[in-house]
C-alpha cells in the first residue's frame, strides 16, 4: 500500500473518487448463452474478478479483459471470443501483467481494438516502486506481446497517475492520456506508433491550468487527419467544496493546441457533484459531444445537461449545455449520450429518480442539429419509475436504433438484474416485449460494459457475484433482442446467419477523410470504388482483392483535386452489389 502525506489530501480524493465510481455496486455455458440465467462464463476463480472493459474483433468476436485476484494482487487477464463465443485464449483468461498493483487505486483504465484487430490495453501499477506509473500493451489475436513481454512504460514524472484512456487517429496513432497527480493535478499525453515508439519523446506532453486549478479525466476521440480533442475536468477548491468546470481543447498530430492557447470552457455553471465523471463521445464528424447532470440552481436536484462542440472548436449548443429534462420534480442523472452519424441528431438518456431516491426509471430526449428538444420539455419515458433502483446505464447507436442497457437493483441495493432495450429514431421500442432481461440471475453486478456490431448485435460483459466476490461473464443480443446469436437475421426460412452489410460512411458529410465499413459473410473477392455524381470513376479503394468473412473498414481520403459534391461508394463481391451516397464538404 502507499502511505501519502497530509499535504496530498487532494491525491486521495481523486483517487477515492474514480473508485467509487468505477465499484457501484449459476451454471456454465461454452458459447453463447441462449438463457438469461446462464450466461457465458469469462472467468470465476477465487478471488475477484472485475472492472471489465469490452471491444469488438473484425471477425465478428470481441476481446473482454479484466482485473483479477486469483494471486491476491490484482492482475490483468485478457480473453478473445469468436463470433459464436469461443474461447480463443486459455479458459480463464491469458495474463497480461502480474505487476504490483493497489486495491484501492487502481483507477480506470481502458482497452481498445486497433485497424489491425490486435488489442491495445492502457492502467497503472507501481511495478516501478512508489507511486502508480501508466504502462501500455499491445496483444496480436493470436495472444502474442507485440509491445513485450512487460509492454511500455508511459510514465516518467515521480507523482501518482492513474486512469489512462487510449483513442486512435485517423492516421493509425496511438494517443493516451491520463491523470498526474501534481501540485496542481494536470493531463498527460503520449502518442505511440504501432511499433511502440514514443512520438513525443520519453516525456509527455502535458495539459496544466497554470492556476491552482486540478486537471483531471482526459477522454482522448480522433479528430480529421490525425488530429485530436481531449475532454476533460477541471477542479478547484477542496471536499467538500469543490468547484467543477468542463473543458476540451483539440491538438494537432504533433500535440499542438489547436482551439487557442486555453481550452475552450464547456460549461462552468456549477452545482457538479463531486463523484460524477462526465461522458464524451464522437460528434461522427471530428467534433465532440458532452453530457453530464448538475444542480446549478442549488435545488438540490440533478439534471442532465449536453453540449456538442464541433471539429472547429464552437459550442453549438447554447453556453453551458441544453437541459435534457424540464421536470423540475425528479432528479435526471447517470447519463449517455449517443449520436446519429447521419443526421446528427442526439439522444440523451437518464436515470429517473425521486427526490428521495426510492423510485426508478430511464427516460430519454431527442436533440434537434440545432439543440431543440424533439420529445418534448420532459422527454420520453422508457421505463416507468418503479423500487426497483437503476444504475451504471450506458447507450449505443447503430442503424438508425439507439440502444440502453442498464442494471436494475431488486429486493434492496446489494442484488440486481442486467436489462436492454431497443428503439429507433421516433422512441419506438424495437423489441418483443419492449426490455429484455439479458441476466435474470439476481446477483450483485457491476461495472456493465458493451459493444455493438455494425449489424445492430450486441455484446455485453460485467463483474458479477453470483458465486463469490465477484466473476467476468457476458452475454449477447442480436438486433432482434434475442439471446445467444449475435448475427442473426429476420427471415421465415433458413439463411446464412451474417449478411452482406454495407454501412453509411463515417463521418458523413467529411472531409477530407471518411471511413467505409461493410460486413462478409464469407470470404472472397472485393472491389470498391468512388464514383461522383455523374457516375464517373474517380477511385479504387480496393480492386478485386481477397478478404476474409467478417467486418472490415477502409479509409477514403479526398484529395485537394476532388472538389465539394455528392459522391458514391460501390462495394462489389460475388454476386452481391451495393452503392450508397456521401458528401464532401470542404
Amino acid at each position: 500500500l502507499i502511505n501519502y502525506s497530509a499535504g496530498d489530501s487532494m491525491k486521495k480524493f481523486y483517487i477515492l473518487l474514480t473508485i467509487l465510481s468505477l465499484c457501484f455496486v449459476p451454471g456454465l455455458y461454452s458459447q453463447w448463452s441462449p438463457d438469461p440465467n446462464t450466461n457465458l462464463l469469462i472467468s470465476d476463480l477465487n478471488g475477484e474478478q472485475v472492472l471489465p472493459k469490452i471491444s469488438l474483433t473484425s471477425d465478428g468476436g470481441c476481446y473482454i479483459a479484466w482485473f483479477d485476484t486469483r494471486t491476491e494482487n490484482y492482475n490483468i487477464y485478457l480473453q478473445r471470443l469468436d463470433a459464436a463465443g469461443n474461447k480463443m485464449f486459455a479458459s480463464d483468461g491469458m495474463l497480461i501483467s502480474d505487476h504490483t498493483s493497489n486495491s484501492y487505486i487502481l483507477g480506470d483504465w481502458d482497452m481498445m481494438t486497433d485497424n489491425e484487430g490486435n488489442a491495445i490495453l492502457t492502467f497503472s501499477d507501481i511495478r516501478a516502486g512508489g507511486d502508480l506509473k501508466v504502462y501500455a500493451y499491445l496483444i496480436s489475436p493470436d495472444g502474442n506481446f507485440l509491445w513485450g513481454a512487460d509492454g511500455i512504460s508511459l510514465s516518467t514524472a515521480n507523482d501518482a497517475q492513474i486512469s489512462p484512456q487510449i483513442t486512435q487517429t485517423t492516421d493509425g496513432f496511438y494517443i493516451i492520456a491520463w491523470i498526474t497527480f501534481s501540485t496542481p493535478s494536470k493531463i498527460a499525453v503520449q502518442k505511440l506508433d504501432v511499433a511502440g515508439n514514443k512520438l513525443y519523446g520519453n516525456d509527455p506532453i502535458y495539459i496544466e491550468s497554470g492556476t491552482n486549478e486540478q486537471y483531471t479525466y482526459p477522454i482522448p476521440i480522433a479528430g480529421a487527419d490525425g488530429s485530436y480533442i481531449i475532454g476533460f475536468e477541471g477542479t478547484t477548491g477542496s471536499f467538500p467544496g469543490l468547484t467543477v468546470h468542463l473543458y476540451t481543447q483539440k491538438f494537432s498530430s504533433a500535440g499542438v493546441p489547436q482551439w487557442g492557447s486555453s481550452p475552450i470552457t464547456v460549461c462552468d455553471a456549477g452545482g457538479f457533484p463531486f463523484y460524477e465523471l462526465t461522458n464524451i463521445i464522437s460528434d461522427g464528424n471530428y467534433g465532440v459531444v458532452f453530457v453530464w447532470y448538475d444542480d446549478r440552481d442549488n435545488n438540490s436536484l440533478l439534471s442532465t445537461f449536453v453540449q456538442r462542440v464541433d471539429s472547429s472548436g464552437t459550442l453549438l449548443f447554447s453556453a453551458n449545455g441544453v437541459e435534457a429534462s424540464s421536470l423540475s420534480s425528479n432528479h435526471h442523472l447517470n447519463c449517455d449520450v449517443v449520436i446519429d452519424p447521419s443526421t446528427y441528431e442526439i439522444y440523451a438518456f437518464w436515470i429517473e429518480q425521486d427526490n428521495n431516491q426510492s423510485m426508478a426509471g430511464i427516460s430519454g430526449q431527442k436533440f434537434s442539429v440545432a439543440g431543440t428538444k424533439l420529445w418534448g420539455n420532459n422527454g420520453m419515458t422508457f421505463k416507468s419509475m418503479d423500487s426497483n433502483t437503476d444504475l451504471h446505464m450506458s447507450a449505443l447507436f447503430e442503424g438508425g436504433n439507439e440502444y440502453v442497457y442498464y442494471l436494475e437493483y431488486v429486493g434492496g441495493q446489494v442484488n440486481n438484474l442486467a436489462k436492454a432495450f431497443s428503439i429507433d429514431g421516433d422512441g419506438n421500442f424495437n423489441w418483443t416485449g419492449n426490455i429484455v432481461t439479458f441476466s435474470s440471475v439476481v446477483s450483485p453486478k457491476s461495472r456493465l460494459v458493451s459493444d455493438i456490431y455494425i449489424n445492430g448485435a450486441s455484446v455485453l460483459a460485467w463483474s458479477d457475484g453470483r458465486l463469490d466476490n465477484g466473476g467476468i461473464y457476458a452475454q449477447d443480443i442480436n438486433q432482434f433482442g434475442q439471446l445467444g446469436d449475435p448475427v442473426t437475421t429476420v427471415d421465415d426460412h433458413e439463411q446464412n446467419s451474417i449478411s452482406f452489410i454495407l454501412e453509411q460512411n463515417f463521418p458523413n458529410p467529411f472531409n477530407p477523410s471518411t471511413k467505409i465499413t461493410y460486413q462478409l459473410p464469407q470470404s472472397g473477392n472485393v472491389t470498391l470504388k468512388i464514383f461522383n455524381a455523374i457516375g464517373e470513376e474517380i477511385q479504387t479503394l480496393i480492386n478485386n482483392e481477397f478478404e476474409e468473412a467478417g467486418i472490415h473498414s477502409k479509409e477514403f481520403i479526398a484529395n485537394s483535386f476532388i472538389p465539394s459534391g455528392v459522391y458514391f461508394y460501390q462495394l462489389s463481391t460475388g454476386n452481391f452489389i451495393q452503392t450508397k451516397k456521401m458528401i464532401l464538404l470542404k
